[in-house]
């Protein structure tokens, strides 16, 4: 696997991220740091990959731990913004991060 520095566009703070539950809550966060991008290959295959840095407050990880995230609105790197929805072979990301948030509670 190759990792370097992506030439695209970073994420910048101040950015918003949000998460739908399945609840129909919705979790908005600010971004706090810019999000460089990174480049790696498995294979013939390119992905890039952000880190979007947000801070969850002990509500916001009850809020993640209590019901499935069914979607993520995350910024366009070049502008506006994306909706990853959860569903079909996804699904199992909104367990992991239900999964995660319990976790964390379980050790405040």
């Amino acid at each position: 696997m190759l990792i370097k520095e992506s030439t695209l566009s970073i994420i910048r703070k101040e950015s918003q991220i949000s998460f739908k539950l399945e609840n129909n809550t919705i979790i908005a966060k600010t971004i706090f740091a810019d999000a460089v991008p990174v480049d790696f290959e498995i294979g013939n295959i390119n992905f890039t990959h952000y880190t979007l840095k947000i801070n969850l407050s002990k509500e916001d990880i009850e809020k993640l731990a209590g019901s499935t995230v069914t979607l993520i609105r995350y910024p366009d790197p070049e502008g506006g913004s994306l909706d990853f929805e959860i569903k079909g072979l996804a699904k199992s990301t909104g367990k992991h991060i239900l999964l995660g948030a319990t976790c964390v509670l379980e050790h405040l």
